[in-house]
């Protein structure tokens, strides 16, 4: 049955990394970087859309239907980048367990100019909506740090969102 509210889950992030995950309590979504090398652009990004809808949509921002399987979410990710033509490489990697349960994921190499990075984004589909998991390799690099990998292999679900009191229900 679809929930209108994430579950909750906890996640560890490395000591050398910083997080908004702190600054906005009521959201399921977060921002982690690596503080030691800012410039570098290696972040660990968690997007949670409710009831069966993508949140990582910024690069073709198509409307998903109500309800998404896993297969679905990566063949919209495939089609999205292929808008870009020569400037990236996909690669459909092998199915994961993220926090226990099935996910799918996609690499893809950007290129510009002299310049390259690794994305790997990384879909679950759940009863409380899409999740979706993006790690970046920071500018100029060709792999992901294995820090980000620590953070996406702790995520876990710990039980479902608390419900609303009768104050926030009236809101």
């Amino acid at each position: 049955m679809p929930s209108e509210h994430a579950d909750q889950y906890e996640v560890v992030i490395p000591e050398n990394w910083k997080s908004d995950k702190d600054e906005y309590p009521d959201s399921p979504d977060f921002i982690a970087q690596r503080v030691s090398d800012v410039s570098s652009e290696a972040k660990f990004h968690l997007v949670h859309s409710p009831g069966g809808k993508s949140g990582l949509r910024s690069e073709g921002g198509d409307e998903i239907p109500r309800e998404t399987s896993l297969e679905e979410e990566l063949d919209r990710d495939m089609k999205s980048y292929a808008d870009l033509g020569d400037s990236v490489k996909l690669v459909v990697l092998p199915e994961r367990e993220i926090g226990g349960e099935r996910a799918v994921g996609l690499r893809v190499r950007f290129i510009h100019g002299n310049s390259s990075w690794l994305r790997e984004e990384w879909h679950v589909v759940r009863h409380d909506g899409v999740w979706g998991f993006r790690l970046t390799s920071g500018a100029s690099r060709d792999v992901i740090g294995q820090d980000a990998y620590a953070i996406l292999d702790s995520f876990r679900w710990i039980g479902p969102s608390p419900s609303p009191s009768a104050e926030e229900s009236e809101e």
